[in-house]
């Protein structure tokens, strides 16, 4: 066998602890788009987030949309909410249209 066959392309070291877990903040810039728009009267308005990808903002904002919000009624049940807001992804452009 040739020397280049037998030399490993790793390597393999002892640790005394393993690294703390990291876990991924969750943007409230979405959620603070969803509330803007609740906020404002009905029309169509275009959402724009810099270095972000368009799809990926209409991917979240549709989760979002679709997942509504909880409201507690006066016996103590919750209730989900449907937002009045619907989500269009037109020409690589995000809108939202306030019903």
């Amino acid at each position: 066998m040739s020397k280049k066959e037998t030399e490993t392309h790793y390597v393999v070291e002892p640790v005394s602890e393993l690294p703390r877990k990291r876990f991924p903040v969750k943007a409230k810039v979405y959620d603070d788009i969803i509330k803007d728009v609740l906020s404002r009267p009905k029309g169509h308005y275009k959402i724009d987030i810099p270095n972000k990808k368009p799809s990926s903002v209409y991917q979240v904002l549709a989760k979002r949309i679709k997942m509504g919000s909880v409201a507690v009624g006066k016996s103590g049940k919750e209730y989900k909410v449907e937002y009045p807001l619907k989500i269009h992804f037109i020409n690589k452009t995000v809108y939202i249209e306030k019903l």
